[in-house]
């Protein structure tokens, strides 16, 4: 499954690959381009969807509770994405579905819908196993995440209607 597309330019190379001594080839795929364009674009999608915030308040019914909960998010943004990019990087399928699973589950919850959208995404890649490819987008995980950071800071230090 391609999940980059479009403007971005893929190389391909035939390079030995296997393990134990046997002998085949494989692709390695590398970005060459700075912005990446997704079958589906993610970009007409918000970094924090209004809606699902307001919708999040309103279960909390604290005005602070959401703040905490939105503040929670964006400490621990670190620890999920390094998580997940160890996993990626050490081919490890499992804990690789569970940390992106986390991702999009609390991006989700927080109205991070654009970190979400790549988030469900890329779980798809990973549970299919190919995990150059998911390595190939963590780049983006990172620029939505530190993208979706801001917008949330921004959003919890906003007067409330």
């Amino acid at each position: 499954m391609e999940v980059f597309s479009g403007n971005d330019h893929w190389e391909q190379h035939r390079e030995p690959s296997g393990a134990g001594g046997k002998r085949g080839y494989g692709v390695r795929r590398t970005i060459s381009a700075v912005r990446p364009v997704i079958r589906q674009p993610l970009d007409n999608m918000p970094l924090v969807d209004q809606e699902a915030l307001r919708a999040l308040s309103d279960q909390l019914e604290n005005p602070s509770a959401l703040t905490s909960f939105v503040l929670d998010f964006v400490q621990a943004w670190e620890e999920k994405y390094l998580r997940f990019a160890d996993a990626v990087e050490r081919r490890d399928h499992a804990a690789a579905l569970d940390a992106v699973l986390s991702i999009k589950t609390t991006s989700a919850m927080v109205g991070a819908a654009r970190l979400a959208g790549l988030a469900a995404r890329i779980e798809e890649l990973v549970r299919v196993n190919n995990m150059g490819e998911a390595s190939g987008a963590l780049p983006f995980v990172h620029d939505y995440g530190l993208q979706t950071l801001r917008e949330l800071v921004h959003c919890s230090e906003a007067p409330r209607d």
